[in-house]
């Protein structure tokens, strides 16, 4: 199996990859992955994907039209992706920026191989997203997300951005047999990472020492800054009650 997993930054999305790593999914591709569950040498091609986009990795303005990696790109991709056909059973790999990205490597992954893709996504509410941001990022990054705006307004656009993209791409592909789509809140992987991986079919394992609730804040409180922003909130719901 594939499982390609992508979520807004601070959603959980390292949670899920380091807890599916133990399970015995391989998110490493021969390396170790690093704390944010991450595989190093795809996140180094997602963030080519981007440049030659001409795409900031936050997403603050996107469209996914503008995803067009060069051929030189497209080459390294394939590459990669052949790699891990060759080497790996069950496998996939984990990086915020696959929500943006999900545009350049699905197609091409649909053609290198027969399998079937589960697509998870990772989401949290947009309070929290902006909470965990000022916690975790540096001053560098807050500044940049201040000149596009105001922050928590842009932050929330951010977020759109980012669910929006993969939610698109199911609609436009909602009857490709190669794609399986799973969207999971961030905290009840918290609450029953068992439950999280029964449901894409993979054994779980005992979770103490790999899924630690207490870097995961959770909070209460749900207010929006645009009316977009809880309609986004409003449809991931009800993917998310569909998928479980």
């Amino acid at each position: 199996m594939i499982f390609y997993l992508c979520g807004m930054h601070g959603s959980g999305t390292s949670l899920a990859s380091r807890y599916l790593h133990h399970c015995g999914v391989d998110m490493s591709g021969s390396t170790p992955i690093d704390h944010l569950g991450e595989n190093r040498r795809y996140r180094i091609i997602s963030h080519k994907i981007l440049r030659c986009s001409g795409v900031h990795r936050y997403g603050v303005k996107f469209n996914h039209s503008s995803i067009s990696p060069s051929s030189d790109v497209k080459k390294e991709m394939g590459a990669q992706i052949k790699n891990s056909l060759t080497h790996f059973d069950n496998w996939g790999w984990k990086a915020p920026i696959n929500s943006l990205c999900i545009w350049a490597w699905l197609p091409l992954l649909s053609q290198l191989t027969k399998e079937k893709v589960t697509i998870v996504l990772i989401f949290r509410n947009p309070f929290e997203i902006i909470r965990s941001f000022y916690r975790r990022k540096s001053p560098k990054d807050i500044r940049w997300i201040g000149k596009q705006g105001k922050p928590r307004v842009c932050l929330e656009q951010i977020w759109v951005n980012y669910n929006r993209s993969v939610m698109l791409f199911n609609d436009l592909h909602k009857n490709n047999p190669k794609y399986k789509f799973h969207y999971v809140e961030g905290k009840s992987i918290v609450s029953s990472p068992e439950r999280f991986v029964n449901a894409l079919s993979i054994k779980p394992r005992p979770s103490v020492g790999i899924v630690d609730s207490t870097k995961f804040i959770q909070e209460n409180k749900l207010n929006f800054h645009t009316q977009e922003g809880k309609r986004i909130w409003e449809s991931l719901q009800i993917r998310r009650a569909k998928c479980i």
